[in-house]
């Protein structure tokens, strides 16, 4: 059991140091949210790994303050998952959908403490669990259904990998936290805090590594301060920006169509729009453009 929780934080911590350094280089908002979720996960998987390394009989104070901060972190990943999911898939309705989550993991914590200062804390933990487990059903299908629309190139591959890796690891996440006794009449192993922390915690961290690895994983062309300093250049609208990012990130028109969720007409009028602000004719003439302006000669 010990090796099976130190395998898991190892693996967990490595991806952690990546994801760091990732973000430090690209301080993007997509690198931003996996470091917060993977930060989430790894404080869970550290302060499980202890609850199964320490006597409970002589610190009990220890095993209830570590219990009380896996359940702390699960609500937080209620909203950080979502929003990470909806910083690669942008759509219209994103920010409706992340103060939405937000609320939920507000709301799902009011219910855990009203139940708990009722005397029923197991009924409050469930209730954290289950709300979280939905929260990674919602991100599952959202990758599923959003898979096929490219963003930036970032994080999306990685996120597949996610799903896929989901798919499997998500029956046991479930089994294990909402009905233990069945999970260890199967699995009997013996254990403090959820069984399946350190599975998941595997599954992720695997599929970061493995992406970062094969080179899924791409820098940006430039970063997103660049984009908005060469938008206030030449007076271009926030969409407009983000037009520019994806059309200057190899996209197609019909690519930023499916990406920010708009018609080929507005697509177009967006495109039209640009070229006449900043007086190119084609795409070329507009990265040419645009690097001159992110790196001036001296």
């Amino acid at each position: 059991m010990i090796v099976y929780f130190l395998a898991s934080y190892s693996i967990g911590l490595a991806s952690l140091v990546v994801s760091l350094a990732s973000w430090l280089k690209r301080r993007s908002r997509v690198s931003r949210d996996f470091l917060l979720a993977s930060l989430v996960l790894a404080i869970i998987g550290a302060s499980t790994m202890v609850m199964n390394l320490v006597d409970a009989g002589t610190v009990p104070w220890l095993i209830t303050l570590l219990s009380r901060i896996n359940h702390t972190c699960a609500v937080v990943f209620i909203a950080v998952l979502p929003l990470l999911v909806h910083s690669v898939y942008k759509t219209t309705r994103s920010k409706s959908f992340n103060l939405g989550f937000l609320a939920l993991a507000c709301l799902t914590a009011a219910v855990a403490v009203t139940l708990a200062s009722a005397g029923l804390p197991d009924a409050g933990d469930k209730v954290i669990l289950g709300i979280k487990d939905l929260a990674i059903l919602y991100s599952i299908a959202r990758i599923f259904l959003y898979r096929r629309r490219r963003h930036d190139g970032e994080m999306e591959n990685v996120l597949h990998f996610i799903m896929i890796g989901s798919v499997f690891a998500f029956p046991v996440i479930v089994v294990s936290e909402l009905a233990p006794t069945v999970f260890l009449a199967v699995v009997p192993l013996h254990s403090r805090g959820s069984i399946s922390l350190p599975l998941a915690y595997s599954v992720w961290s695997l599929c970061y590594l493995l992406s970062w690895f094969k080179g899924y994983i791409r820098p940006s062309a430039a970063s997103e301060g660049s984009y908005k300093d060469f938008s206030a250049r030449f007076g271009l609208s926030p969409r407009e920006s983000e037009v520019v990012r994806l059309l200057l990130g190899g996209q197609s028109y019909k690519e930023i169509m499916g990406s920010l969720s708009i018609t080929m007409p507005t697509v177009k009028s967006h495109v039209g729009a640009i070229y006449r602000k900043t007086d190119c004719n084609n795409k070329m003439q507009l990265s040419l453009l645009f690097s001159s302006a992110i790196h001036p000669k001296v």
